[in-house]
């Protein structure tokens, strides 16, 4: 059921409340890092770069967590108890590394080691990156989710195109580890547009490249895109490792991870498949997958054509 005029700006004023408090609290986590600055010196940029992360984090969560804002209340907590559960895991271990890293630094910069110091700001630099990926899946999740959003209508984009770009993009860093990245010739599939907004089916895409490339160790990737009873068909298929059958209808869930240890090394948040599974429904597709341990997986996107 539609929300009515009411509950829609009622759901708006909570969400801007909740927002306004939690970066009302982070005000006064900033002044903490005031230390913090001393001690970097030179390197104040990476406190200024956790103060934004911060802010923009808090602002997602409480965007997430009040866009239940018109449900029964044991339905709101049930959600609020599993998103703060599920991104506390998750932000656990970045969170962790940046606070040691800040630790370490401070430690070489009172010994006045500079070559430590560089060190350790880079590792700041890929932790603070990390982060940046988990909140940025968590604002596209949150924009996906937003049932208040209008429907798509007549909105568009060239799928072909947007493959193309993604696939040219990855292919140097899988020349990079041998493995071959397959796109059939475009001039077949060129101009195929598809009722789905190009950010959408940028994220379709770079998902399910990313991942594709993150679990195959040796072999290929492969891409394919046709025209089939009006509706686009992408198929990635790849030589990975594979995914067990009882795990195959979960992998779409957030946070789900068939090996917690690769994904996390491989530098996923656990929300990339959930993500490509929300905007694939929302244009009013469907995604299937197909996989065998040791042989490789093929995902199935199927879209309307515009």
């Amino acid at each position: 059921m539609m929300p009515n005029g009411r509950t829609t700006w009622r759901r708006r004023l909570l969400r801007g409340y909740v927002i306004v408090m939690a970066l009302l609290s982070i005000t006064w986590a900033i002044s903490l890092l005031d230390p913090v600055e001393e001690i970097l010196r030179d390197h104040r940029w990476i406190g200024y770069a956790l103060i934004a992360l911060a802010c923009t984090l808090s602002a997602g969560a409480a965007w997430l967590a009040s866009d239940h804002a018109s449900a029964p209340v044991q339905e709101l907590e049930r959600v609020r108890t599993d998103f703060v559960a599920n991104a506390s895991h998750e932000l656990k271990t970045p969170v962790a590394g940046i606070r040691l890293l800040a630790e370490s630094i401070e430690q070489a910069s009172s010994q006045s080691d500079l070559e430590a110091v560089e060190s350790f700001s880079h590792q700041l630099t890929q932790e603070s990156a990390r982060l940046q990926r988990l909140v940025t899946d968590l604002m596209d999740l949150s924009r996906l989710e937003d049932y208040d959003r209008v429907p798509l209508g007549g909105e568009s984009c060239d799928l072909a195109g947007v493959i193309a770009t993604s696939a040219s993009a990855r292919a140097a860093r899988a020349q990079e580890r041998n493995i071959g990245f397959y796109w059939q010739d475009a001039s077949q599939v060129e101009g195929m547009r598809v009722r789905m907004s190009a950010a959408d089916a940028a994220l379709v895409v770079d998902n399910l490249f990313s991942n594709a490339l993150a679990y195959t160790e040796q072999g290929e990737v492969r891409v394919g895109l046709r025209a089939h009873d009006g509706q686009a068909e992408l198929k990635v298929s790849d030589t990975g490792i594979g995914i067990p059958l009882r795990d195959q209808e979960r992998v779409f869930e957030r946070f789900y991870r068939v090996d917690t240890a690769r994904s996390r090394e491989a530098g996923g948040t656990g929300l990339g498949l959930s993500l490509v599974r929300h905007a694939v429904h929302r244009a009013g597709g469907s995604i299937q997958l197909e996989s065998e341990p040791g042989v490789g997986s093929t995902f199935t996107v199927l879209i309307p054509l515009a």
